[in-house]
């Protein structure tokens, strides 16, 4: 089971609570040149991948993902962009713990 809370306020929060027995993932597809993790720098199309703890993004250096669960895993998969899987250019995952809610705060600098 999954619930969903999205509210717009100065940027957009979004709360998911999941119910499984399985280790589950929240998946953002994202079009962006740059995502920047703390002082690393991650380039659309670049084998350069990121997996660890959570860490605030941005993308573009105006548009920033942030999770309130330091505790769980984050990764930045960079994609190859135009004409390939949506024309997307990172795939951000994080994991989800069962049962107990994750935030995300979406904002625009």
């Amino acid at each position: 089971w999954l619930h969903l809370r999205a509210e717009w306020d100065k940027g957009l929060d979004l709360d998911f609570r999941l119910i499984s027995n399985n280790r589950v993932w929240i998946a953002f597809y994202i079009q962006a040149k740059t995502c920047r993790a703390g002082n690393q720098i991650f380039e659309s199309g670049s084998l350069r991948r990121y997996q660890g703890k959570m860490e605030p993004l941005l993308f573009n250096d105006s548009v920033a993902l942030e999770c309130q669960r330091s505790d769980q895993e984050l990764q930045i998969i960079p994609l190859a962009g135009i004409n390939c899987f949506w024309n997307v250019n990172y795939l951000i995952a994080f994991t989800c713990p069962s049962d107990e809610k994750i935030s995300f705060h979406l904002s625009f600098k």
